[in-house]
């Protein structure tokens, strides 16, 4: 596994192809949508289920932070996207920063969510040097961009020595053996909507990608799911520091 993380040059252009998949699948929303969410009213049945979905995983993330993070510690949304998840770990009173190399969402998370416990950066993970003590970082449906979660594990605990845990949400893994099968369905659907160079940007993982120190936290109930379509389809990850 490639343990580099991507050049600027790329980060560009993954920008860009991120930018115009999410418009082709209509999930470049409007300031007024973005104000709802994760509880939207105006989006497709098949995004408001998602959503649905999504606002599950958050309560549960919620619960984690509030029992294992200090009130009101540094923590860092990592992939923040139009900062959503971010504007709701502020909420719970937390000293928030959402980050993102996708310029467009993060000035629209700007312009939606004023807070005065919540900033937004742009920045690249792998240059950018933290002043705050971050406690906690959040990964939320961005782990799959990165090339290699260890190489990522290993630059955010050595910039940040007062980080404790990172959490991982909304991100499918998949046995060594799917692997492939799952590479191959992603790329059929980039190239029906004509977005076909997005597969180099997307990776697909097991949680043994992950390492040693990833443990499931909380995982989903293929009972509750059967009673509940509302209910997530994620588990959600944590990654102690080794300290």
């Amino acid at each position: 596994m490639n343990n580099q993380p991507i050049h600027r040059k790329d980060l560009d252009e993954f920008s860009s192809l991120y930018l115009s998949l999410r418009q082709k699948e209509g999930r470049l929303l409007t300031d007024d949508q973005l104000r709802l969410l994760p509880f939207p009213h105006s989006l497709s049945p098949s995004l408001k289920l998602e959503w649905k979905q999504r606002a599950d995983n958050m309560k549960k993330l919620s619960q984690l932070l509030k029992t294992d993070v200090s009130e009101g510690s540094p923590i860092l949304d990592l992939g923040c996207g139009n900062g959503w998840m971010s504007n709701a770990i502020a909420q719970m009173g937390f000293e928030t920063t959402g980050m993102d190399i996708n310029r467009m969402e993060l000035e629209q998370a700007q312009r939606v969510f004023i807070r005065e416990n919540l900033e937004f950066i742009h920045a690249n993970i792998f240059e950018w040097e933290p002043i705050k003590k971050y406690k906690a970082v959040v990964i939320g449906a961005a782990l799959h961009y990165f090339p290699s979660p260890k190489a990522l594990f290993d630059r955010l605990f050595r910039s940040m020595p007062h980080l404790q845990s990172i959490f991982i949400c909304e991100t499918h893994f998949y046995s060594e053996r799917e692997k492939e099968a799952a590479k191959n369905r992603s790329f059929l659907y980039y190239k029906e909507l004509g977005s076909e160079q997005m597969i180099s940007f997307y990776h697909h993982f097991s949680l043994d990608d992950l390492g040693h120190e990833a443990r499931i936290r909380v995982a989903p109930s293929r009972i509750k799911r059967f009673f509940n379509h509302n209910s997530s389809l994620f588990p959600i990850i944590e990654i102690r520091s080794s300290k």
